[in-house]
């Protein structure tokens, strides 16, 4: 669990949860950090009201590399479990629930709010169990997209406006909608009262 907690100016992510299970990231206020929640090769997973602000690399990225926990020379093993045999940390992307969250980021632009991909090359991000529902993004200013949706080949499909994103992949992301373009305060009292 990562839930209350204020995180500001960090160099590297926010909050970052990496090769765990049954987790709650919510009620984090995230705030000029280079990247604000990382998630790798984590499963059930709930990710809920969260101010992700300022952000440079990234809002959120959720990616799955090729650690596989049932391989017992991958690095990052719980010595107290032999490999495969904790159920609840399965070290493979899946139902992850991105829902009722503020991303922000104006001023810098990341390159993404949103990253999903698969570096293994196995899944598109489409099969991976991501979920983005009633979330509110700050529209785009710049050139940069607004999410990284990955492919099968470890590629990005890029998508710039959110409504883009939604006709696309609206079975993982819909009743989404756009935040205004304020301090990250205000942007908080905003969520407050509109999600």
């Amino acid at each position: 669990r990562a839930t209350g907690n204020r995180v500001t100016g960090g160099t590297s992510w926010g909050i970052m949860a990496e090769l765990s299970g049954d987790g709650v990231i919510a009620d984090n206020w995230l705030v000029d950090n280079r990247e604000g929640i990382n998630l790798y090769n984590v499963s059930d997973v709930d990710v809920v009201n969260n101010l992700v602000e300022g952000t440079a690399d990234a809002s959120i990225i959720v990616r799955q590399d090729d650690r596989r926990h049932a391989d017992p020379n991958a690095v990052g093993h719980d010595p107290r479990f032999p490999a495969g045999t904790d159920p609840r940390i399965t070290w493979y992307v899946d139902d992850v629930n991105v829902h009722n969250n503020v991303f922000g980021s104006t001023s810098p632009e990341p390159w993404f709010a949103v990253q999903v991909r698969d570096t293994s090359r196995e899944r598109a991000a489409a099969q991976m169990g991501v979920s983005f529902q009633g979330n509110a993004f700050v529209p785009r200013t710049g050139t940069k997209p607004l999410v990284g949706w990955g492919d099968a080949r470890g590629d990005f499909t890029h998508y710039r406006t959110l409504d883009a994103w939604q006709a696309a992949q609206g079975a993982h992301s819909s009743n989404n909608r756009t935040a205004p373009d304020v301090a990250a305060a205000e942007l908080d009292s905003w969520a407050a009262a509109n999600l």
